[in-house]
Order: C-alpha cells, then structure tokens, then sequence
C-alpha cells in the first residue's frame, strides 16, 4: 500500500467519526422534552468538529506532497491517534447522555435535569448574566457526588478515570458534567445532592473571578471575626466547598444539612481539618447556621449515635461560623446574591413540608413553576426522614412519578460563546508532540 492510500485511509477515519458524531447528536436530540440538550449537544458538535477540521488540514495535498513512504505512513498514525481520541472524548459524553435512555435510570436522570435546572436557571436569571449550558448529571460508578471543573478537583471527588489528559480536557470543555452516586437510582431524595455540586459549577461560570473573590472574602471575613493569618488562608482554602454548601442551603434549606450529614458520617474524625473540608463539625455548624440565616427553622443535625462531641479542638473555628455565613451570603453574584436567591427560608421550608405530606401519601402532583423540582426534591427528602426507615420502594416510584414532570415552559438555549475557545484549546492539546493520545 502506497502512502498516499494510507493517507487516504487516515482521512476516511475523520469521516467516519464526524459522521458517527452528526448521527449521535440528532438521535440524542430527540431524548426527553423537546430541546432539552441541543445546547449542550450543539456545543460539544461543534468544538469536535472544528478539532476535525483541524486534523483533517494536516492532510491537505500541499501538506502531504513531500511525503515519502514512512512519513506517509507516520502521518496517517499520528491523524488516526488524534481522531480516536476525539472520538474517546465524545463517546465519554455520549455514554453519560444515553444513561436516559435506560430503563432504570431514565425517569431519575430525567429528575435531576429539572432539579439542575431549576436552581440554574433561577440563579443566572437573577444575576442578569447570560445563562451557559446547564451541567449534565449522570450516574456514576463513585459513592460520592462530584463535580466537573474548569480547575482541580476537590480531593474528595476525583472522577475515576485514570486517564489525566482525557479527564483535564473534559475540565476545559463548557460542557459541565455531575457524576451522581447509584443510589440516586433506588433513593432519587439523594438527587439534592446534585445542588452542591451544580453550585460548583456556578461559581466556575457565572463570572471570570468568583472562586477567587469568594476565598478572598472568606480570608477577609476569618480576619475580622479574629483568625489569625494561618486560619484565615485555611478559611480561603475551604472556599470551593462552602459556597457549594452555601448555594445548596440556599434552594434547598434543611434538606441540604441531611445530605451533608449523611456524608460527613463517614469522616473518621469530624474534628479533623482537611484540604479542601473544614472539620464536620464545623462544616454542619456552618450549614446549619446558613439555612437558619435564611429565616427557616436552624436543622438538628448530629455526626455520633447520641454522644457529645468535645468541640474544644475546633471551638476557634465555630466563633468564626456567624461571620464566614454573612461573607458567604452576601457576596455580589452578578445583580444578585445567595441571600436574595434564598428568599424568604420559612416559606420554602412549608413548601417542602407540602410536598413531604403529599409524596409520603403517594397524592403529589407535579408543577410546571420553575422553584417545584428543587422543593419537590427537598420534600422527599423530609418524607424519607418522616418515615424513619420505611421501606422506600413506595416513596422512590412516586418520586420518580413526580419529579421528572416538574418541568416549566420555556425554551433551554444557552450561550455558546466558549465553544470556539475550547475548540482551540482541544486543538492544541492534540496537537502538542508530548500529548498521551
């Protein structure tokens, strides 16, 4: 075979691929409501297109003609590595969207697109800035919820692939995904977990600077309420986490406090300070203190079967919890901020009540206002903790009746100005001699 046949059958792969990807895309499309994902699947067709185009200009005629042989050959090698990675990059989405079209997790999955979006669109709308595709949830192979980023993960929720160049792309692509544990499936309550981590994503796309303003804030707020210089970069270093906690408590109140419970049970010492955590302890107290900031009733919550804990070790830090929740609170998102976001706590709280009482009765009925999935999801949590350990099989199939259905008229486009950006930057990781394609 000549090299020019070689060459020809390297070009016929980016063919291939951009077919696959065009046909994908139109039956994707045509998962769930009407539009639900062409903002997402427009952007992600169009940054692995142009990377395409790319690839396919090292294969021009005026590029190839001084080809020998085994640099034909060595060409076409190297074009077939970059197009298969485009192609592992899509199939990593491809298999997170076509998670709806599961059986088991369809109508779940489906849940957590309105809870996402109900928190999403509320809040870019409020700040007046113009709302990016929403994060994608998906069920994934982790016991602990986690969230996409356009920096480092928290150590706490790495992904698990151990491919680091596939997984530092998927960070710069402006396609937002959240990996939610398997119980979401069997236990959908748990899908309130997702608005922590869709308040992750905020912060890394409602404005340019946000996660370092919100650190810095936090390092100022420490500083005033009397941490000395060492605390106060701990209190910046925790910065990530905290306004997730702090969104959360924000759309969901009390339930928020439940799920971090449920997970901060596992820390094997809930007055040990972490990287990216503050202690447990101090993190309950904080979250309690944010949803009681907001008017609502503060939530109990506790970390031990009933023994006290000696909080001495951390009593420095709990003096600092009222003035880090105002920091948190108060800090400019766009025209608005959590605080305004959160409204008015006791009214959410009721609506949460409502939706416990009807879905612990199997009576609920879905709404079509943009706030119903996040306090339907919150209402299920308080009737799963209403029913003290009950079997959940009736509450889980009226949930998954419910929840995917509260889904509000209106169109879902999102701005798509990153897509050229992160095409090029797709671009030139491929093309970088050293890339561990």
């Amino acid at each position: 075979m000549t090299g020019d046949v070689r060459i020809g059958e390297a070009r016929e792969g980016i063919g291939h691929v951009r077919r696959e990807i065009a046909d994908w895309v139109a039956e994707t499309g045509e998962l769930g409501p009407a539009g639900a994902h062409l903002s997402r699947l427009g952007t992600l067709q169009q940054i692995l297109d142009r990377t395409l185009d790319a690839i396919a200009g090292t294969l021009s005629p005026a590029a190839t003609s001084p080809l020998d042989l085994a640099g034909g050959y060595a060409l076409a090698r190297t074009t077939d590595k970059r197009v298969l990675f485009c192609r592992r990059l899509f199939r990593w989405y491809a298999l997170r969207f076509d998670q709806r079209a599961d059986a088991g997790l369809g109508r779940c999955l489906a849940g957590a697109d309105e809870v996402v979006w109900s928190v999403w669109e509320r809040t870019f709308a409020a700040a007046e800035v113009p709302r990016p595709p929403a994060p994608l949830c998906f069920v994934d192979n982790d016991p602990i919820p986690w969230a996409s980023l356009h920096g480092v993960l928290p150590g706490e929720a790495q992904p698990p692939s151990r491919d680091a160049f596939l997984t530092d792309r998927i960070r710069e692509l402006p396609l937002p995904v959240v990996g939610l544990p398997p119980i979401v499936a069997r236990r959908p309550w748990w899908l309130v977990a997702a608005i922590h981590e869709t308040g992750h994503h905020l912060q890394y796309t409602l404005a340019e600077d946000l996660v370092d303003e919100v650190s810095a804030a936090l390092f100022e707020a420490a500083g005033q309420a009397g941490a000395k210089p060492a605390e106060q970069r701990q209190w910046s270093d925790w910065g990530a986490e905290l306004f997730a906690d702090a969104f959360a408590a924000a759309f969901a109140g009390a339930p928020s406090v439940w799920a971090i419970t449920e997970l901060e049970r596992a820390a094997p010492d809930p007055l040990e300070t972490r990287p990216t955590y503050p202690p447990a302890q101090v993190r309950l107290r904080l979250a309690a203190t944010l949803v009681a900031e907001t008017g609502a009733a503060e939530p109990a919550f506790t970390l031990t079967d009933g023994a006290a804990v000696d909080t001495t070790a951390v009593a420095g830090l709990l003096t600092r919890v009222p003035t880090i929740v105002e920091a948190l609170l108060d800090h400019p998102l766009g025209a608005t901020s959590l605080r305004t976001l959160a409204g008015d706590g006791r009214a959410l709280s009721q609506a949460q009540a409502r939706w416990a009482v009807d879905l612990g009765a199997g009576r609920a009925v879905a709404s079509q206002t943009l706030e119903a999935a996040a306090a339907c999801v919150g209402g299920a949590v308080r009737a799963w903790q209403a029913g003290d350990g009950a079997d959940p099989a009736p509450l889980r199939d009226h949930v998954l009746a419910v929840l995917p259905d509260c889904r509000p008229d209106g169109s879902r486009v999102a701005a798509t100005d990153g897509a050229p950006g992160a095409a090029q930057a797709l671009i030139d990781a491929v093309f970088d001699p050293g890339a561990p394609l």
